[in-house]
């Protein structure tokens, strides 16, 4: 109604426009359409209080954005999914297929002694009250947004009332590559830090194992579900809607007993009962991992990693770069990353490549390292650090907003898909790359 009547004031609360920093950085902005470029920039610089400091707006297609143009004219990007509006988590959960799990579910799991299921299996539990495990994406279509934001949900049984509804999600790390908490320590600890359920509230979890379809048995639009999520994943775990819950503690050692555990097996073709001592556990110690923490310990331990694969997939000799991606993912790696790291590679990679890969022995050379400190140091003084990523549309701005033209950023960045990240340390890479002589090129 807002938006019909043309009452910006309000939308803009709930829909701002979100101006992106070369740091990460979003800054929310007033979205009237009618507002110049200019007030847009003006906006900016006073909320980061940088009025001496030259600010150059850019398009996300990378073309400069002049200070008289409207935000209308700017055909300005808001985004695929607001980061306020409940109704956008909503659609997002819709879209992407993304299964929240229902708190007394996994109180029944922990009272069972039973762990976490992937999605696939999970879509066939109940709770003992006859609902099913996964929210529905029915029950997401019911729900009602208050003018606060406050979701909530009329159920009829076993009486008629109004439940509210609170979704968080849950950040944790993945202890083996077959399954992220075999020991179920952190299924206990989700247990005792979420709220309580009442007859009054319900709460819903975003637990990545259980939520999307996991590795092992995708069907095609299963597959298509898991990289859409996998786009937008920011929306679980920066939404205004949602609380991050964190369990950043790995299983201490007195928790862990032998027992078996239920995963994905290549081999098996499907899945089945593993004891625990028998998995694939991650040396990583943090969540999150990104590749240069990853490579730290990737690099020390690549022969021992490497002699675990071959024992357990003795038989395999090469897989495809998306299963390669898949075994980094599993190991805690963003999927950007993994897909970074990746990206000159083949279709089909054997097993003894993506570990001279990842031992470093198929590294770009060092370029020179005083125009390389050049290049790098306006990403590391913002703190971003060589780890962060852009798409290559971001870098085509990024080049154009210091005088580089278009089709000339396009043609430097042409080995990269418009939606395909690139780190930092890529693009310096690129750009401290050494020019050949053209004597040495035949005159071509």
């Amino acid at each position: 109604m807002a938006k019909e009547g043309h009452k910006w004031k309000v939308m803009g609360v709930l829909r701002p426009v979100h101006v992106l920093l070369l740091s990460g950085e979003a800054v929310p902005c007033d979205p009237q359409p009618y507002r110049t470029v200019r007030d847009l920039r003006e906006e900016v610089q006073k909320k980061l209080k940088l009025q001496d400091t030259e600010i150059q707006l850019i398009a996300s297609a990378g073309d400069k954005l002049r200070d008289e143009m409207t935000l209308s004219e700017a055909n300005v990007d808001y985004g695929k999914y607001d980061l306020q509006d409940p109704q956008q988590l909503i659609q997002f959960l819709l879209d992407a297929n993304i299964a929240l799990v229902r708190l007394e579910y996994l109180q029944e799991l922990v009272a069972a002694g039973r762990k976490f299921l992937r999605r696939q299996e999970a879509e066939g539990e109940f709770t003992a009250a006859g609902l099913p495990a996964l929210v529905q994406a029915s029950e997401l279509q019911k729900l009602e947004i208050d003018p606060l934001g406050n979701m909530s949900l009329f159920v009829k049984d076993p009486s008629p009332r109004r439940v509210t509804v609170v979704i968080e999600s849950i950040s944790h790390a993945w202890e083996s590559m077959e399954h992220p908490d075999p020991h179920g320590f952190q299924l206990d600890q989700i247990i005792q830090r979420c709220p309580t359920i009442t007859s009054t509230r319900s709460v819903w979890l975003f637990y990545d194992f259980m939520s999307l379809y996991q590795y092992g048995g995708r069907t095609p639009p299963q597959e298509g579900y898991f990289r859409q999520a996998l786009e937008q994943m920011h929306t679980l775990y920066a939404h205004e809607a949602i609380k991050v819950r964190i369990v950043d503690e790995l299983t201490p050692e007195t928790w862990k007993h032998p027992g078996t555990v239920m995963v994905f097996l290549d081999q098996a073709g499907g899945v089945i009962a593993v004891s625990i001592d028998q998995l694939r556990a991650n040396s990583l110690s943090q969540r999150g991992l990104g590749l240069a923490e990853f490579g730290k310990d990737i690099v020390k331990e690549a022969d021992e990693v490497e002699a675990k694969f071959r024992s357990t997939f003795g038989h395999v000799e090469r897989l495809t770069r998306q299963r390669w991606v898949d075994v980094l993912t599993t190991a805690g790696i963003a999927f950007e990353d993994a897909n970074v790291l990746l990206k000159d590679c083949d279709q089909h990679i054997s097993v003894a490549s993506f570990f001279d890969l990842l031992r470093g022995k198929t590294a770009i050379p060092e370029a020179n390292s005083t125009l390389r400190d050049q290049v790098e140091a306006p990403f590391m003084s913002t703190g971003l650090g060589l780890d962060g990523l852009f798409t290559q549309q971001r870098w085509i701005g990024i080049l154009t907003a210091i005088g580089c033209r278009p089709e000339d950023a396009r043609i430097l960045l042409k080995d990269w898909e418009p939606a395909e990240y690139i780190s930092v340390r890529s693009f310096c890479d690129l750009l401290c790359k050494p020019v050949v002589p053209e004597e040495d090129c035949g005159g071509h």
